[in-house]
Order: structure tokens, then C-alpha cells, then sequence
């Protein structure tokens, strides 16, 4: 019997560190893209692997790859305990993030979050005319609007801010109807780029989310330098090789990073329907580091398959 299973327990400590390496690959596939969205439970799976591969045989080699696991999945899942702390912030700029789902029929949740918590700008996903309507109705408070709003397919996008939308742009990479928009918000007084994505749906097409943020990495960094804020439904977690080349290339860091190891298990938002410590964490808010996140957390369900963001942004 153990020869059998302590054959199958070395090949999965051995698989088990291969796919913790994965993220770490310079390139990815859709399988390898895969693979690494899952690396919050790997160490977890290693801890039992290596508690099991103690009482047999083969501990020496089982124990050392389940243990090179753990410590290069830890290595990737950190900052531990990192918290930003700006040095007295004046002024923020307080984010409501959220994909709606085309085809949810009711913004009454969504409503009773924006009345709850008072975000200064609003970037919806997947908005359709029924949250164009709801908008609608906040003209009083969020003057400033601009929609493209979609009732058959997923790419509908809104933003609604108590502030001018400055220098508004459209931009699109892989697909016409896939629009990101960038435009100006003030924040203390000084201009900040604010950055609405999201990118194609990996499951269905691979290549074009790839190009999405290969391309819109490239737009961003040969425009001007300027503090900077990205968000939006990624349609990918902080562990594949596409997101974090492309926060590389624009020195982007994750408002959810404040939290440390929890945010990996507490602060995921699809799909909504799973456990916290399930959901995977693919919506975002990045920001450059001459700005501060002070605050981040899922301030409710909205009906939709994803959970919303709200975050707060500071100048140091």
C-alpha cells in the first residue's frame, strides 16, 4: 500500500511546488493563468502534505517540496501586516467600485450602498440602462456623469463623481466594445489621473485580455507622469503574470496590500455566492506610490456575481 501511496503524495508535493512557481513564470497561458489564481490555497494544501509525508517513507523529499511551497507561496502572498499611512491627509478621494451584472434588474442595493457610504466618485462594470436610469436620479449629487452603457453584452461602463470628469478619454485595445476610460479627478488641490477598466473575460478570450493590458500599460506610460489611480473589474487576481507585469510597468500598488495576508481570504469578491475565504480578488484599486490607500473594504452585495470595492485615496 505505501509504495503506491507514497507515489502518489512525492508527485503531489511535487506538483503542488510547480504550481506555486507558476506565477513567478515570465509569460502565461490560459492554463498557467489558472493555475496561479489559486495561490492563497496552495500553502494550505502543502501544510497538510507535508504534515501527512512525516509518517512515511518518503517524508525526506515530501516534507522538503511541501515546505519549499509553503515559504515560496508566503513569499508571493506577502506584504504581511503592511499598512499605508499618509502623514495627515487633508483631502481623499473615496472610490466606489462595483460590476453590476448586465443582467441585474435592480439597483436598489447598489442605491442604498452609495447613500450609506457617500463615495466622491462612482465606476460601474457591466452597467446597463437600468443603472443608467438609477444615475439618473442622483444628477442632484453626482453632477458630473459619463456613460456607455450596454444591455447586451458586459462591457457597459458608468462613472458618476461629485466632481468634474476633467479631460475625459475613451480608449479601446483588443475590441471596439470593450472601452476603458481615463480622465482627471482633483485630489488636495492637485490633478489625479483616474484610470476605469476592464479588461476582456479571460475564459472567453485569453489573448485579448492579455492585449488589453499589455496595450493600456503602453498608452499610460508614455503619457505624462502624473499620480495615478486604476480600477475596475480585472477579470484577473493579483497573481498572474499579466497583472503583475502590468503593475510593474506603472509602479502600481493594490489599496487591498493594507490588510496583509487576511486580504487573500477575507477580502475577495467573486463569485459572491462562496465563502470569503473561496472568492477570488479580482476587482481593484491600484495607485501610485505619492498616493496613500487609508481605507479598503466590501461595503455590501449589490446582485450582481461580484462584490463591490469601496477604498480611500490620499496624498502623503
Amino acid at each position: 500500500m505505501c509504495p503506491l501511496f507514497c507515489g502518489i503524495l512525492l508527485a503531489l508535493s511535487l506538483l503542488l511546488l510547480g504550481f506555486t512557481a507558476v506565477p513567478l513564470l515570465p509569460t502565461s497561458s490560459i492554463l498557467s493563468d489558472t493555475i496561479s489564481h489559486f495561490l492563497p490555497w496552495y500553502p494550505i494544501l502543502a501544510f497538510f502534505i507535508l504534515l501527512t509525508g512525516l509518517i512515511t517513507p518518503v517524508s525526506g523529499p515530501v516534507v522538503t517540496a511541501a515546505g519549499l511551497s509553503i515559504l515560496l507561496a508566503l513569499w508571493q502572498l506577502g506584504p504581511i501586516g503592511r499598512v499605508d499611512t499618509g502623514e495627515d491627509p487633508k483631502a481623499t478621494l473615496v472610490i466606489l467600485q462595483a460590476n453590476m451584472l448586465v443582467s441585474n434588474q435592480n439597483t436598489a442595493a447598489l442605491r442604498r450602498i452609495i447613500d450609506e457610504t457617500q463615495p466622491d466618485l462612482i465606476v460601474l462594470q457591466e452597467a446597463n440602462t437600468v443603472v443608467g436610469r438609477m444615475l439618473d436620479e442622483l444628477q442632484d449629487i453626482y453632477p458630473h456623469q459619463h456613460r456607455k452603457l450596454q444591455d447586451q453584452h458586459s462591457f457597459g461602463m458608468a462613472m458618476a463623481s461629485r466632481q468634474p470628469l476633467e479631460d475625459i478619454e475613451e480608449m479601446t485595445f483588443s475590441r471596439p466594445h470593450i472601452p476603458a476610460f481615463r480622465f482627471l479627478q482633483k485630489l488636495k488641490g492637485q490633478p489625479v489621473e483616474v484610470v476605469a477598466i476592464h479588461p476582456a473575460n479571460p475564459l472567453k478570450d485569453f489573448p485579448s485580455r492579455r492585449t488589453d493590458f499589455a496595450q493600456l500599460a503602453q498608452r499610460l506610460t508614455t503619457g505624462n507622469e502624473t499620480s495615478r489611480i486604476v480600477t475596475g473589474d480585472f477579470n484577473t487576481t493579483p497573481f498572474s503574470p499579466d497583472y503583475t507585469s502590468f503593475t510593474r510597468q506603472l509602479a502600481l500598488r493594490n489599496t487591498r496590500d493594507m490588510h496583509g495576508l487576511s486580504r487573500h481570504y477575507t477580502l475577495g469578491t467573486w463569485p459572491r455566492w462562496l465563502p470569503a475565504f473561496l472568492r477570488l480578488s479580482i476587482d481593484h484599486t491600484l495607485y501610485t506610490p505619492d498616493l496613500v490607500a487609508t481605507y479598503h473594504a466590501i461595503p455590501g452585495d449589490v446582485g450582481s456575481d461580484h462584490l463591490p470595492t469601496l477604498t480611500v485615496i490620499a496624498r502623503r
